[in-house]
């Protein structure tokens, strides 16, 4: 009822003009001789003790000493309320937090909708003051959307971005985004100092940070797409009192639906430079590769078995970093990282089809980076290479007279190392190599070989795959009751294990029906196949399933349910 006040604290130097900006803004005009020796503080307080207003204090943050007076302001008025805006909290009791993100954006490249999104509006408006018939044409929508991507909707970052559009398309303004941070500048002379560019609003927050807080955030930057609080403790030394601070700081992100943390893009490109120069990257790079690798390992044994799904999501979240440790790996010829982690990415690439293209990138990558130079043995880190070349989604090979070469290599290899386990995995390859070129008598040796050897070490996860496979080769021998066993043996050991079963319940449902003429059965276990398509949210199985339903629907002369 007494008012709103705006006071802006930018422009002070020091604690003590907070009182005199707060005075001011308010039109209350201290007494310097008071008779009763109270300070400027006590007089303020004592003139806003029965007032009801609000105090609007901008830019807190260079002040946080004068924090302070913010409690006992609202102890000596107590119908007084404050809102501050800071880049960093002000760490008082009461004190609620509103953390604020950056504008929405579309998640896609040209959305019908682009004119709703606030990101891209700030940028029109802010791009017509420079130019002011400026309008967005169709084919600009893939390239404002990424501008949007890269700064994450963060207003500044996106005025800076349009200052440009008289000069250059937004194609070229992403383009130079990404290509340096000191692309986002103006040259307007009443903006602040600190708002002039990126780098000058980053240099000022940097400026802020402790030495251990500076050279943490720096570490950070090597992490994609966000990071656990385990893995900023491995890979950059991360105390969570640190990482509290540099969420405190807004330099960080925590996410509590997810327990992962973020940084924002610009920033993580501002923290790498600061990385490069602190001489810290090649320890880091190591240590970041060496988490990512180790990480693989621990998740083989679950996505083996029972907690697949949740073993695929953690992996999910983390691909990139994967990806870049995996990357570092390869080019340090860090053998042994590769080892361990070749087994976790291969079955993570078997479940995640949309990763297809990526991984086999990422294998390929360790064939060609891991082969021998001159004179030099091959390594058995080289063979897990070797034998790891994916199916794509219909369970073939893209070049299978290439692959089984390479499969037939790995196998020379690790069996001089004395590899059996690697053998039968390479045995277990070649099998699936020769069944598509059809040499089907040659696909049963290599699959019964390799069944030999995981029968003998109690290995169930492979014993239900190649069991799997001899039941797709019965498929191609034109034996459907023998495929139909092994596939039955199969989903046994699957459901033993908690292993994925729904591209097993194809293969079993397929061949009832088109081998055996069970439809009854063969609908049960594609039924089967739906729900758990449904319940695991997966769209390409869910649309397999339907398929194969609809077939055996039809089959059966269920011509409405098929429709």
């Amino acid at each position: 009822t007494d008012g709103v006040f705006w006071v802006s604290l930018a422009p002070l130097s020091a604690v003590g003009h907070i009182v005199p900006a707060i005075a001011e803004a308010i039109g209350y005009l201290p007494e310097t001789g008071d008779q009763s020796g109270r300070s400027a503080q006590a007089q303020l307080i004592y003139f806003l003790r029965e007032r009801k207003l609000l105090l609007v204090l901008d830019n807190f943050e260079h002040l946080l000493a004068g924090a302070d007076l913010m409690d006992a302001l609202l102890q000596g008025a107590p119908h007084v309320r404050i809102v501050t805006t800071a880049r960093e909290r002000l760490h008082l009791r009461g004190e609620q937090l509103f953390p604020i993100q950056g504008l929405d954006f579309p998640a896609w490249e040209t959305p019908v909708d682009a004119a709703t999104y606030t990101a891209i509006q700030l940028f029109v408006q802010s791009a017509r003051r420079i130019q002011p018939r400026f309008a967005l044409a169709d084919t600009d929508l893939p390239h404002l959307t990424r501008i949007c991507r890269l700064v994450e909707g963060m207003p500044l970052g996106i005025e800076l971005a349009a200052g440009w559009v008289d000069l250059l398309s937004p194609a070229e303004i992403a383009a130079e985004i990404q290509r340096s941070l000191d692309f986002l500048a103006t040259e307007e002379r009443n903006v602040p100092e600190r708002q002039r560019s990126i780098r000058a609003l980053f240099d000022y927050s940097w400026k802020r940070l402790a030495a251990a807080e500076q050279q943490t955030f720096a570490r950070l930057a090597l992490f994609r797409g966000g990071f656990t609080r385990q893995a900023a403790v491995e890979v950059a030394g991360a105390s969570l009192h640190l990482l509290s601070a540099l969420v405190s700081q807004s330099l960080l992100h925590y996410a509590q639906a997810t327990g992962r943390y973020q940084m924002h893009e610009l920033l993580r490109q501002y923290a790498a430079e600061k990385l490069e120069d602190a001489s810290l990257s090649a320890e880091t790079r190591a240590a970041h590769a060496a988490y990512f690798t180790s990480f693989l390992r621990q998740q083989e044994t679950a996505l083996k078995g029972q907690e697949h799904r949740q073993a695929k999501a953690a992996i999910v979240a983390d691909f990139e970093n994967v990806r870049q440790g995996w990357l570092w790996a390869v080019e340090n010829r860090a053998y042994a990282m590769l080892e361990r982690a070749s087994e976790g990415l291969f079955w993570f690439l078997h479940q995640d089809l949309q990763r297809y293209q990526a991984g086999q990138a990422l294998f390929q990558s360790g064939r060609e980076g891991l082969a021998p130079v001159a004179n030099e043995a091959p390594h058995r880190a080289w063979a897990k290479m070797l034998a790891r070349v994916l199916p794509y989604g219909s369970g073939e090979f893209e070049a299978p007279l290439q692959a089984k070469a390479s499969f037939e290599q790995a196998l020379t290899i690790v069996q001089a190392h004395g590899d059996d386990a690697e053998a039968a995995f390479c045995q277990w390859q070649l099998g699936q190599a020769h069944m598509i070129l059809g040499d089907l008598a040659a696909a049963k040796r290599a699959f019964e070989e390799s069944m030999d050897y995981h029968q003998r070490t109690n290995d169930h996860f492979y014993v239900a795959w190649t069991l799997k496979m001899l039941g797709k080769l019965s498929i191609r021998q034109r034996d459907p009751a023998q495929a139909v066993a092994n596939f039955q043996r199969s989903l046994h050991l699957h459901r033993k294990l908690g292993m994925a079963e729904v591209h097993l319940l194809f293969d079993l449902g397929l061949a009832l029906a088109n081998g055996l003429g069970e439809f009854a059965a063969a609908e049960a276990h594609l039924r089967r196949a739906y729900q758990l398509s449904q319940r695991d949210e997966n769209s390409h199985d869910l649309a397999g399933a339907l398929v194969y339903l609809s077939r055996i629907l039809a089959a059966k002369g269920d011509w409405a349910e098929a429709q």
